[in-house]
């Protein structure tokens, strides 16, 4: 599975790909809008929490939090949140935030899982089927052994892979943002 760093790399480029709407001059937004699409392009990862309760961090990982209907359950309660804080875009956030956590699901799967089984469950919980595409485009992070010498350094590579290949598009991203909030000045 790809790196933090991977996931918060296409929550940047959601940010600016969503043009900040619906405030993209008011700097408090544009950071709250930013903060929401970071949490929401990891939150599937935050299963991790519970299997280091229990001595076991792969536990819980990769099935219900990375399935398509945890991405429509974790949208409900920010709707929920918005419309009670009378947020008047409460559609196009929880658009946004939706689609932070589908990027998460789609770069998992082009990502390297050495786990067994190895893959994202989902279309749990209607199938145990686990996913992974064949051919891979991140070589994912090793989670064993963690502090062995390889595997710190193999996960330096994946992370200095999924750089190379992401800011690219984040920097193309920006520039695009930065192209239109010119032109509607």
């Amino acid at each position: 599975m790809a790196t933090p760093v991977a996931h918060c790399l296409t929550g940047l480029s959601i940010f600016y790909l969503s043009g900040n709407h619906p405030a993209p001059r008011c700097p408090r937004h544009a950071r709250t809008m930013l903060v929401v699409l970071l949490i929401g392009s990891n939150l599937p990862d935050f299963d991790f929490l519970p299997g280091l309760l229990i001595g076991s961090p792969d536990q819980y990982h990769r099935a219900f939090s990375h399935s398509l209907l945890f991405c429509l359950l974790a949208t409900v309660p920010l709707l929920i949140y918005l419309k009670v804080a009378k947020i008047k875009s409460r559609a196009f956030i929880s658009l946004m935030w939706l689609i932070a956590i589908l990027t998460h699901l789609a770069i998992d799967w082009v990502s390297l899982d050495v786990s067994d089984p190895a893959g994202i469950e989902l279309l749990w919980p209607f199938s145990g089927q686990r996913f992974m595409s064949d051919p891979v485009i991140f070589p994912g992070a090793r989670r064993d052994e963690i502090f062995s010498s390889f595997t710190l350094s193999y996960n330096l590579f994946a992370v200095t892979w999924e750089i190379l290949l992401l800011v690219p598009f984040v920097a193309l991203c920006k520039f695009f943002y930065d192209r239109a909030s010119a032109l509607s000045r």
